[in-house]
Formats: C-alpha cells, sequence, structure tokens
C-alpha cells in the first residue's frame, strides 16, 4: 500500500540527507546471468521524475538497452495509459471515499488545499481514486531544464528507437488497487500528510531525493528507505512478481528492466530474490563520460486512435483514448496525458449558435484574447491556416506551465478549438504534427429526429423529449446549504425543428429533509431564474394531474426568451424550460415540451433495509438509510441517548425517519395519554397544525399517531409516537398527500421483541432522588441534581425535599448547589408548609450566604401572609448585609410588585448603603420609577438613590475597580443615568457623575455616550473643547450632534462635522455598523467622488478590526438640514475594493442598488 504513489512514498523516504557528489558507489545498473538463459540481462533502477539529474545515468544504461531483445518497465508502457485511464473512468460519479473517512473540519481543509491547488473544486473532479486525488494535491515542482517527460519513460522512447520488444513485469492493480482493498486508515493518513505538505519543504526533500539518486549507492538509498519506509507486505508482494517475470523471460530472452530503485536493494528485494532463484547479479562499472543519448520520437499511427464524431463533422487522432472531462454547460475537454512525448493533447468543440458568443464578434479572437488576459501567457506566434476548405488560426503561446500551440476552426457557428502543451522544442516535432495534420472536417451528419417519449418509473413522469437527450445529472449542493448534497436529475436537449434548448430537472432533497417552507423553495425557484436572466410578467398558477405548479416567462441572458413549468410534487421538486436559440423567437405558452409533462402512480414502498435500534426495536426502511448525526445531552436535559436514521423513497422523494431517544430514569407523567399530549407539544414546530390525533398501536403496545400540516409547506408529517419503558420510539414521515396511505406500511413494519422494562411513568421517582443525591459517584449525583430542571414535583414529595436540606451534597459551597434547586422546588410548591420549611432551614447553620439570598428572593412571591414580614425582618440582618459574596437578587420576588416598594420604600433605600445590595435597589426603584401609577410616588426618592452615583461613576471608569467590585456593572450605571434623566434638576454631584461617566478612557462606551447624552439633555454645563474631542470619535458623533441640536445648541457642532464629505464618512459607519454588537468598521478612507446619473457620490473604502477584507461603499451627497438631522443614503458592496477600479466597482454598485 505504502508503494502505490511514488511521490507520497519514494519522496518521503529520503528527508534527512545531505548533498554531496561523490559517484564512485554508483550502482543503479546490475548485470544478471545464469548458466542456463540465454544471455546477459539486466535490471537497472529508474525515478519516475524529470529532472535532469536523474538523466545523468552511467555511460553503460544505453548499451545495456541496445544489447538487449526486450524491453520492460514495471508496468507495459504501451498499455498504461489506456489501462489506467480504463481504471479510474470505472470511478466516474462514485462516492468521494474522504467524506467518509475525514472529519468534517478534515474534509474543509481538504477541499481548500485541492482548491488552491487545482483552481477547481474537488467535487466537480470527476475521478474518485484516492490515487487520482493524491496525485492532483501533490505539488507539482518543475524548473525549466526538466526533461520533457519522466527518466523511465524516456528509457522506453530509446527502447523504441532501437525497436525493442516492449513489456511489463507487473499488473495495474500491483501500483493501483482497488479502492476497497485500501485499508481506511492508512488512506486516511495519507491524504492528511498531503493536507500538511509544505511547498517549500516538499521542494527540499526532493532535492536531497534526487541528490541520493544521482550519486547511485544502493547502500545509501537501502540505508534511507529501511529508516524511514521500511519495506512492507506490498513491497515484498510486488518484488516477488517482478521476479517471477523476470525468471520467466529470461528463459528465453535477454531483457533489459527499469524498475523503481527503491525495489532493488535489501532482504527481499529485487537483486536479493534473484540471486535466491540462482542467478547472478553484479553491478556494472559506471563511468559519466559519454554525451546524453538523443532521438526523435517514433511516430506509429497505427498505434494512434482514431477518433470520428459524424454530427460535429471531424475526425481526428491522438496518441491514445482521450479522457472527457466536463467543462462549463453540457461540453467537454477530450485530454491525452501522454507519457511519451511528455506533453498533452487536448480538443473540444462546441455549437454555439443562439448563445451570446453568437453576438460578440469573432469567436476565436474572443477566445484568445481570453487567455491572454491571463498575466503568465505570452503570445509567441499567431499565424492563418486552412484544413481543406476550412480556415482557421493557429497560435503558440507561453503559459505558466510552459508552452502550448492551438489551432482554432470557427465553421458555421461550430467552434472546434485542438491543443497541444509540452516543451517549446517538442511543438513543431514530427510528433506532435501527427496530431494536428490528424484533424479533417466533413460534412455534419444530423440525425432526423422525432418526438419520444421519456418515461421514469421512479422519478413517476413521462416527458415528451426531440433530438440527442444529454444526462447531465450529479451530485449537487443545496442552496440553502452548501454543505449538503442531493442528487438533481437533469437533462438537456435541441429541437432542431423548433430551434429551442429544452431542459427538464428533478430533484428528492437531501436525505432526512423535507419541503418545510413553501415560500422559501419558490423564492429559490424564482432566484434560479433570475440569475439566469429575468423574470418577464408576473408568475401564473398552472396544475398538471392534480399537482400544483407555477409558469415562468423569462428572458435568458438579456436576450433570448424562455418559458419554465415549476412543480412540487410531495418532497420531489420538477422543472422544464424551453428556450428560443435565435434572439428573434419566442416560446409559445402552448410548447409541446412544456406541456407534455405528465405524472405517473408512484411504484411501491420499497423497504429493503432492517434497522436494529437495539435488542428489542426494529424496523425496516427504505434503501440506503442514513445514521443521523448523535445529540450530546447534558445531565440537565430530560433524555440520555439519540438514535436515529433517515432514509429516502426512492420513488416519491418522501423522506422517512425513526428515532429512539431513551429518557432518563426521572422520567414522569401523570398518565401516558398526558405524556402523549405534552410530547406532540414539543416537537410542534412553528406554524404547525395538528389535524389529526389519534389512539393507535405501534408494535402491539398503545401509541399515538398524529397527522400534522405545517401552514408553510404542502408536505404532510405522519408521526407515530410511542413510549416503551424509557425509550420513545418516533417514526416519521414527510411526505405529499397522495403518499399518505403508503406510510402504514412503513409504520406496521416495526416489531418489539423481548420483555418489557419494570419502568413505571407515573410513579413518583423521589426515592431515586434521595437515593442518588447521596451518592459518591459524581455521574450519579450530577444526573439527579440536572432532573430538576425537568422533573415537576408535586406536594406529596415537599416533605422529602425538606429533609434533604440537611444532607451534606458533593457540590456543598457551589454557586447553585443543589440545595438551592431544592429551595426553588419548595418555593414554587408554595403549600402551607413552604414558607415554616424554608424559614427553619434560612435560620439552621446549614443555610449558606447564598442560600439564604436565594430565600429572600423567594419570600415575596409566597403566598402566605407572613413571608414579606419576614422578608423586610431578614433585610436588616447585619450578618447578611456585611456579606460581599451575594450571588442572587434578593429583590427579585418585588420587581412586579411596586405597590410593596412604595409602601416599604423606607427599609429598602436603608440596605442602598451596603454594596452588595445597591444594584438591585437602584435599578428596582428605577423600573418602578416608569410605572404610570407607582412611579409619582417614587420620583421623591430620586436624589437618595443617586447618593453614589459619583463614587460609583468614579470607580466605574476605573476598570481595575469595576472587576475588583462585582456591584458595579452595567445595570447599576445604567439606572443611575435613567433616575438623573427623570429629575427636574440636577445636583452637582449628579452633573459631575455624569461627566466622570462621559470622560470614560474606552473609545466606544455606550455607557459614556448615554451620560454624555444625559448631561447634554440636562443642560449640565460641557466645555466646547471636551464635546468636540468626543465627537472625534465616529461612535459618538451622530447621537452627539442630535442631541446638541434638540438641546438648541447646533452653533456647537464643529462645521467641519458638516462638512458633507465627513457627514458621508458619519452616515457609512452607522450604516454599516451594528448597533447590537458594537460592531463597526475601524477605518473608512475617502476614496474619492463621482457622478451617476445626475446625483453626486462620495466613495469611501472601509474595513473592519477583525477582517482582513476591505470593501466599498458610497454615499449620496444632498444638503444638510441642521434643524432636521438625518443621514445621507447609503450604498455598499461587500466584494473586496479594487483600487485600480473603483470606480468601475463603485458604478456597479451604485447600479445596482
Amino acid at each position: 500500500m505504502h508503494s502505490r504513489n511514488i511521490f507520497v512514498s519514494i519522496f518521503l523516504c529520503f528527508t534527512a540527507i545531505v548533498a554531496a557528489q561523490d559517484r564512485s558507489n554508483y550502482k543503479l545498473l546490475w548485470e544478471i546471468t545464469k548458466n542456463n538463459t540465454v544471455g546477459k540481462s539486466y535490471v537497472f533502477g529508474t525515478m519516475h521524475l524529470q529532472d535532469e539529474r536523474v538523466f545523468q545515468f552511467s555511460d553503460s544504461v544505453i548499451p545495456a538497452i541496445k544489447n538487449t531483445e526486450i524491453f520492460a518497465l514495471e508496468i507495459d508502457p504501451n498499455i498504461m495509459g489506456g489501462a489506467i485511464k480504463e481504471k479510474m473512468e470505472s470511478y466516474e460519479g462514485t462516492q468521494n471515499i474522504y467524506k467518509e473517512i475525514l472529519s468534517e473540519e478534515e474534509y474543509e481543509r481538504l477541499a481548500q488545499k485541492f482548491m488552491e491547488i487545482n483552481g477547481s473544486s474537488i467535487e466537480d473532479f470527476p475521478i474518485s481514486h484516492p490515487l487520482m486525488i493524491e496525485s492532483a494535491l501533490s505539488p507539482n515542482i518543475s524548473k525549466e531544464t526538466d526533461k520533457r517527460t519522466f527518466l523511465d519513460v524516456y528509457l522506453f522512447g530509446v527502447a523504441n528507437h532501437f525497436n525493442k520488444e516492449i513489456t511489463g513485469l507487473e499488473d495495474l492493480d500491483d501500483q493501483i488497487p482497488d479502492m476497497e482493498d485500501i485499508p481506511k486508515e492508512e488512506l486516511r493518513q495519507a491524504i492528511l500528510e498531503l493536507i500538511d505538505l509544505d511547498e517549500a519543504e516538499a521542494n527540499q526533500q526532493l532535492e536531497r531525493l534526487i541528490d541520493v539518486y544521482y550519486q547511485g549507492s544502493l547502500e545509501q538509498i537501502y540505508y534511507y528507505l529501511n529508516g524511514w519506509w521500511p519495506i512492507d507486505k506490498v513491497m515484498e508482494r510486488r518484488n516477488t512478481k517482478m521476479v517471477k517475470s523476470l525468471d520467466s523471460i529470461m528463459q528465453r530472452k535477454t531483457i533489459f528492466a527499469g524498475v523503481g530503485a527503491a525495489h532493488l536493494p535489501g532482504n527481499s528485494g529485487v537483486l536479493d530474490l534473484l540471486e535466491k532463484k540462482g542467478y547472478t547479479v553484479r553491478p556494472v562499472g559506471a563511468t559519466f563520460n559519454d554525451p546524453e543519448f538523443t532521438f526523435d520520437l517514433k511516430v506509429n499511427e497505427d498505434d494512434w486512435m482514431t477518433t470520428t464524431y459524424k454530427e460535429a463533422g471531424f475526425s481526428l487522432k491522438t496518441p491514445d483514448k482521450a479522457i472527457a472531462i466536463p467543462m462549463s454547460g453540457q461540453y467537454n475537454i477530450y485530454t491525452v496525458a501522454d507519457l511519451y512525448s511528455g506533453g498533452s493533447f487536448s480538443y473540444f468543440f462546441m455549437d454555439y449558435t443562439g448563445s451570446d458568443l453568437a453576438s460578440e464578434g469573432n469567436i476565436i479572437d474572443k477566445v484568445i484574447d481570453n487567455q491572454l488576459e491571463d498575466a503568465t501567457n505570452e503570445l509567441i506566434g499567431r499565424k492563418e491556416i486552412s484544413v481543406g476548405d476550412s480556415n482557421g488560426v493557429e497560435v503558440v503561446m507561453k503559459t505558466e506551465d510552459g508552452t502550448m500551440r492551438a489551432q482554432y476552426f470557427d465553421i458555421d457557428n461550430h467552434l472546434f478549438a485542438f491543443l497541444v502543451e509540452n516543451q517549446m522544442s517538442e511543438l513543431s516535432s514530427p510528433y506532435v504534427d501527427t496530431f494536428f495534420n490528424s484533424i479533417q472536417f466533413f460534412e455534419r451528419e444530423v440525425p432526423e429526429v422525432t418526438w419520444e417519449t421519456l418515461e421514469n418509473d421512479l422519478g413517476a413522469y413521462t416527458v415528451q423529449t426531440i433530438g440527442e437527450t444529454t444526462d447531465l445529472s450529479r451530485t449537487a449542493p443545496d442552496p440553502s446549504n452548501p454543505d449538503i448534497e442531493y442528487f438533481l436529475h437533469l437533462f438537456s436537449m435541441k429541437d432542431p425543428n423548433q430551434n429551442t434548448f429544452n431542459l427538464f430537472r428533478y430533484n428528492d432533497q437531501p436525505i432526512g429533509y423535507y419541503l418545510n417552507d413553501a415560500d422559501l423553495f419558490n423564492e429559490q425557484v424564482s432566484s434560479l431564474l433570475e440569475n439566469q436572466g429575468k423574470i418577464l410578467s408576473e408568475p401564473k398558477e398552472i396544475e398538471v394531474d392534480g399537482v400544483p405548479g407555477t409558469s415562468y416567462e423569462i428572458e435568458l441572458s438579456k436576450t433570448y426568451h424562455a418559458r419554465a413549468h415549476a412543480f412540487f410534487r410531495g418532497n420531489r421538486f420538477y422543472l422544464l424550460l424551453s428556450q428560443a436559440i435565435s434572439k428573434d423567437d419566442t416560446i409559445s405558452e402552448n410548447d409541446t415540451f412544456l406541456n407534455s409533462l405528465k405524472f405517473n402512480p408512484y411504484q411501491p414502498l420499497k423497504l429493503d433495509s432492517l434497522i436494529t435500534l437495539n435488542d428489542r426495536h426494529q424496523i425496516r426502511m427504505p434503501q440506503f438509510p442514513e445514521l443521523k448525526e448523535t445529540i450530546a445531552y447534558t445531565a440537565s436535559d430530560m433524555f440520555e441517548s439519540y438514535n436515529a436514521y433517515a432514509a429516502l423513497d426512492a420513488a416519491t422523494g418522501g423522506c422517512y425517519m425513526i428515532q429512539k431517544i431513551t429518557a432518563t430514569p426521572y422520567l414522569r407523567s401523570e398518565a401516558l395519554e398526558k405524556f402523549y399530549d405534552d410530547y406532540t407539544e414539543d416537537i410542534l414546530e412553528y406554524n404547525d397544525t395538528i389535524i389529526g390525533s389519534k389512539p393507535s398501536t405501534l408494535g402491539g403496545l398503545p401509541s399515538r399517531q398524529l397527522l400534522l400540516q405545517n401552514g408553510n409547506s404542502h408536505i404532510r408529517q405522519k408521526i407515530e409516537l410511542l413510549l416503551d419503558g424509557r425509550d420513545i420510539i418516533l417514526l416519521l414521515s414527510y411526505v405529499g398527500e397522495d403518499e399518505l396511505d403508503r406510510v402504514d406500511t412503513y409504520f406496521n413494519t416495526f416489531e418489539i421483541n423481548g420483555t418489557s422494562s419494570n419502568f413505571n411513568l407515573t410513579d413518583s421517582k423521589m426515592d431515586l432522588f434521595v437515593k442518588n443525591l447521596k451518592s459518591k459517584d459524581s455521574l450519579v449525583f450530577e444526573s439527579a441534581k440536572g432532573a430538576f430542571s425537568y422533573y415537576i414535583f408535586d406536594k406529596s414529595e415537599e416533605k422529602a425535599l425538606s429533609k434533604l436540606l440537611n444532607v451534606k451534597f458533593m457540590d456543598e459551597g457551589e454557586t447553585y448547589s443543589v440545595k438551592n434547586k431544592i429551595i426553588d422546588e419548595i418555593a414554587t410548591l408554595d403549600s402551607k408548609k413552604s414558607l415554616k420549611t424554608l424559614l427553619k432551614f434560612y435560620k439552621s447553620t446549614n443555610a449558606s450566604n447564598n442560600h439564604k439570598t436565594q430565600i429572600m428572593g423567594w419570600l415575596p412571591e409566597l403566598t402566605d401572609k407572613n413571608a414579606l414580614p419576614a422578608f423586610f425582618e431578614f433585610l436588616q440582618e447585619k450578618d447578611l448585609t456585611i456579606q460581599e459574596d451575594v450571588d442572587f437578587d434578593i429583590f427579585n420576588g418585588l420587581k412586579d410588585k411596586p405597590e410593596v416598594v412604595v409602601a416599604e420604600s423606607a427599609r429598602l433605600l436603608s440596605v442602598l448603603k451596603y454594596e452588595p445590595y445597591r444594584d438591585g435597589i437602584v435599578d428596582l426603584f428605577s423600573n418602578h420609577m416608569k410605572d404610570s401609577l407607582y412611579g409619582p410616588k417614587l420620583y421623591q426618592y430620586s436624589e437618595q438613590l443617586l447618593t453614589y452615583f459619583e463614587t460609583d461613576a468614579k470607580k466605574y471608569n476605573d476598570t481595575i475597580q469595576r472587576k475588583q467590585f462585582s456591584y458595579l456593572g452595567y445595570t447599576l450605571i445604567s439606572s443611575y443615568i435613567d433616575i438623573a434623566k427623570a429629575q427636574q434638576t440636577l445636583s452637582p454631584t449628579t452633573e459631575r457623575a455624569l461627566l466622570t461617566l462621559a470622560d470614560s478612557p474606552e473609545s466606544d462606551s455606550s455607557i459614556a455616550l448615554r451620560a454624555l447624552l444625559a448631561a447634554i439633555e440636562k443642560e449640565v454645563e460641557i466645555a466646547p473643547e471636551f464635546l468636540s474631542q468626543k465627537m472625534e470619535n465616529l461612535y459618538n458623533r451622530y447621537e452627539i450632534m442630535e442631541a446638541l441640536i434638540d438641546a438648541g445648541l447646533p452653533d456647537q457642532v464643529p462645521e467641519n462635522f458638516l462638512a458633507p464629505i465627513e457627514y458621508g464618512r458619519l452616515s457609512l459607519y452607522n450604516a454599516v455598523g451594528d448597533t447590537s454588537f458594537d460592531y463597526y468598521p475601524n477605518t473608512i478612507t475617502v476614496v474619492g467622488e463621482i457622478e451617476h446619473e445626475e446625483q453626486q457620490y462620495f466613495i469611501y473604502s472601509f474595513s473592519f478590526e477583525d477582517d482582513d477584507a476591505t470593501y466599498l461603499g458610497g454615499v449620496a451627497s444632498t444638503t444638510i438640514d441642521v434643524a432636521e438631522l438625518s443621514p445621507f443614503e447609503v450604498y455598499t458592496s461587500m466584494n473586496e475594493f479594487d483600487s485600480d477600479n473603483w470606480k468601475e466597482q463603485a458604478i456597479k454598485m451604485l447600479s445596482t442598488e
């Protein structure tokens, strides 16, 4: 397995080599003899590289090839290209295995790396075999001095020159195993190494590797091979097979065999295995005096493949079978990567009749100009050419990867392109000329077309088609969530009679998803069409076989008339589109293709997959069910585990799911029907309506069957809900109206085996609480503690709860311990005994300060008439109020009792001096002052409430002190400001407090801004310099300007801030900022001014602190009315700012708006 990829294996074997040039121990060529064989044979260690240094082999290599009868590489080079192509093509369209073996984060890294290296998405890569993906990720390390092809292929060329018989020593499967035979963990590790491989490091490692090979010492090669990449079972097996092949051949003929140098040395290496078979092997002496052997590539046209395209009207020859690689739309580019010449031979052709290209002038010039837009491309030569009566253009161009010779022909709105990429010296060789000279054009054979019926049983439709139908079906990302994929069935056809282009598509939703919002999907259909053009008229409602749909009239590419019909049938979407090819034609509402769709009855529901949830529950689902992501529950959740599967009904697109959710042992309900009622409410989503609910039976147990309808969708949800012990079973289906009957078939396959559990839903779980809360096992304890979040205690359990207040638990001392939860439950029960229990605990030594303050918060909420007096009695206790570690708001119970606050103001205000209670008191009074009935009765206490305002403001501005005093939070300071604003006149201390806060050292402080605005509103004297300084910050400026104008002080707004270009900057700042998160741009730079449609605009660039990108914004310059201040109209583009083309970018932004 490790040697399946030379770059990944051999390359990584040599990572710590010291460069040297000593070649005295060169032993890459070995002579092989045996008494009963026909003569001398040779084995030579090669490298699959193009670096010129690996071609500096010993003088004995070429004569050895010349003097032997057969030449062999590991794989027969004559068939290797075709065999690899055939094997790789067999994987086209198969599942990308890396989605299965990598995590989401790892796969995202793989996709990014693939895009960086190849400039295209891995999702569009047609071949999914790991070797091809690894190859596409391997760094392309090349030099200008590199040879045209690889060393082993060069030797093959030499052998061809000498007319040697060619063969291979092993089969393709030995080097490229089937995907399913490769251990997944090895695949995973190999791809992760490639993802993390640094190109600079890879280049350094390759240099070291080439140096070792150049020296030619097998001992050194073996030393590093054994140290970094020991010979494994796969390498031994391959070595054994190659030696077996050599032995068979050498019985009758002499052979020169080129194999990877790593195969030669060591125990079980090729040399060792030959000796064990009785052969004598010796290194051939090495000299390095002869010049490099050169030869012309031998062209044997009989071995080239002729391909004829009758309907396109041309034929040509290629060195091997071309692979079709999808381009945009329905077109392919056909490519041969020719190892023999080291170049690539490619061609494509397209009928552009009716497309935008037809109206863009000389299409050949357009293609060439597009290529030259790439700064790395350079035109070397151009000339007019002809093939028969067809005229064309030939260009030679320097590209990023080398040089290219291309020929283009434009014949009757058909573009033909033929391209060869190779080194410059090869582009005019006889070998390359063979390709170009083979091109022949002839009259296209247009087949007679008639209407045919395209019927699909699984798709449940019939549609009439004409002309050749092209299947463009593929996996595609979901428009609303690109991380999710679905399969898109897509077919295109051209009607030569009507001169129209027709398209038909349908798709089901991704597995586990359904159409829950019809409006959203209708918007996506409109968006899909508008992305290609514009909708010309109001969409019309249509209907086919009872299935509602929508008809659209469209203009595509601002030129071509088209119509489309869209339908949602259950969970499945259908779209038909007919487009005129001529810009002067229109599509009729009675178009044959559009109106040919018929919906067929669905095929029966197939339930082929048996899903076993556990030893007790199993069900049959449609094929290829997917295990859904598990849910990680916490101790405070009612559930322990979640197990779910989803499957797609291939005949309808219906979504089928099963969920098994195991509840904790604290699950309780007063009756099974009550549980079903409550759980039904829990699973309802927004706008769901229960249109059916009835008792049912599932697996012999009583269940609840539900039928739901969501107002946003035509999809029905048919559900079976079952509680079996602590297991909640949900059988869910999301289907169309005409699929409902088939759902029962699914429900009826559910089976229950074994005996039922002894869990009782209605029993009290109090004994379990008592037992587990006393447990020394932290997991057991936390589970019981977490159950307080959902368990509903009743009054029969209050006594046992009360006793637990005297128990010492393992979370003693925590801020919110189990005793705090018990206090909440007893207070919630609010029985005749609750107050007595709470007061008893309050006065006990077991109650911490947190417990006491929590009880204080509950007392005003209790209905017992003695509760409030107890609250105010405890409020005066010195031992409580002097505590600093209060973590509960003891005034929480008074927040909805303004009458109590009014009546007990004196006692409440008496604790204002205690800092831990100050924020609660001030906030309490501040909120009730807003009450229209009781607020006026509390205004008299404003000055008293502001007693500590100045002191606290100073502490608040000191961020160190703010951290030291927990009461100094936003709530306290904000409440102070609210109370100050409600006063008629301010005291000097309150004025100073506001100005202190306004002078905050924090640049973007909302508290500082509120304080300054309050000071302006209350006519506090503020130095103009201070105001001007604060307005320098865009965060404050607009609000301060508004406040000054409202206060009748517009002259205090500096004139420079009212300059149109500066006011425009402020308008942009506020428009792109987010007040909810205080997220505003940190830089806004004036770019310039432009005029667009008789309106002047200021253009700016802007950026955010945590975003490396810079964006473009524009502001319409209008007259500033200081009396009625309003921001300028703002335009933005979230495309990155282009400093070189900002004017064009700005015009586009303004036009889009």
